[in-house]
């Protein structure tokens, strides 16, 4: 019997996703909100300082409306440059996707981001994301009247 209880501990610990590097951190980061609606608290368990800060102050509704992507179909995420230290990390990357509409792809967008990653008790967190550059391409013609 005790031998049944470890064993489905350890498979329940073992199942739980860590983020053991900045990368590994990041791509998790991304991949929990970008197509999908999420709960607040758990972005909260993904972020840490500032973000977390602003987070937390943010009211649920605000939340539900800022974070609904899920008219958003991933591209990719590429890491453009690398700067780490033992508890910091500072990641460039662009991350692209195509934003749908009716199952129909009307714009396709790149964003150039830089996020500060620390490590908090064995496991990286996101602290900070800021945006540096926008690209949107529209696949239709946009009407301003509307």
């Amino acid at each position: 019997m005790k031998l049944l209880i470890v064993t489905l501990l350890l498979v329940s610990f073992g199942c739980q996703k860590k983020n053991n590097t900045a990368e590994e951190a990041l791509h998790n980061f991304v991949d929990l909100h970008v197509g999908k609606v999420i709960k607040k608290e758990k972005m909260a368990s993904l972020v840490t300082g500032k973000l977390l800060e602003q987070l937390e102050g943010l009211p649920t509704e605000d939340f539900e409306q800022l974070v609904d992507m899920s008219n958003i179909k991933k591209g990719s995420v590429k890491i453009i440059t690398k700067s780490c230290s033992e508890v910091k990390c500072t990641l460039t990357y662009t991350i692209s996707y195509d934003t749908m509409s009716d199952n129909k792809k009307v714009f396709e967008t790149e964003v150039r981001k830089i996020a500060e990653i620390e490590l908090v008790e064995d496991e990286w967190l996101i602290s900070d994301v800021s945006n540096v550059k926008t690209y949107h391409d529209s696949l239709e013609p946009i009407n301003p009247l509307e």
